[in-house]
């Protein structure tokens, strides 16, 4: 247990954008979103899950971030022209009406590195997305992108997700890849 009682850091490997993408994904967000659909994800959240760790042991962890380090990313273009809901999650997201290979690719190699080393990966889909919004009351506005946000992805990262104040989550960047000096 960490500090003041609250649950140990949760893991996951994701996308995180850089400030341009990001500022084209809150466009997006607004276009989506209708007045009080929901609690809007604040901007500097945003981000794309590509797997879910939970909460690995030292010992997986480190395993986990040796394995990342070898992996080959190559450069890709995601286009995120799409907004939807996962009605029971509760999360309101933009997503892509074509996954690019390397995308799937890279996710696919991380859950079988992960799986390698014992952890229980969730056996669904990978269904790529940026969550913008959480307990939405009604769907998107809008179905369609409109302009599509276009992300320049050269790498991706292992992040912590810790408990925020107001019940909320704070995301750590704990190790970027391919690293970045």
């Amino acid at each position: 247990m960490s500090a003041a009682g609250s649950r140990p850091a949760r893991r996951f490997f994701a996308l995180w954008p850089g400030q341009e993408t990001r500022h084209q994904l809150a466009r997006a967000a607004r276009g989506c979103l209708v007045a009080g659909a929901g609690r809007p994800v604040a901007p500097a959240d945003f981000h794309l899950t590509l797997l879910f760790l939970g909460t690995p042991d030292a010992r997986q962890q480190a395993g986990l971030v040796a394995a990342a380090r070898e992996l080959a990313v190559p450069a890709f273009d995601l286009v995120l022209d799409r907004c939807g809901c996962f009605e029971a999650a509760g999360v309101l997201w933009l997503g892509c009406s074509v996954v690019p290979v390397a995308l799937a690719e890279l996710a696919a190699a991380l859950a079988a590195q992960a799986r390698a080393l014992g952890l229980q990966i969730d056996p669904r889909p990978f269904r790529p997305h940026v969550s913008i919004a959480r307990r939405p009351a009604m769907p998107p506005r809008q179905v369609v992108v409109a302009p599509p946000v276009r992300w320049q992805v050269g790498g991706f990262a292992l992040l912590a997700s810790r408990d925020g104040v107001q019940g909320g989550a704070r995301y750590l960047v704990e190790h970027r890849f391919p690293d970045s000096g």
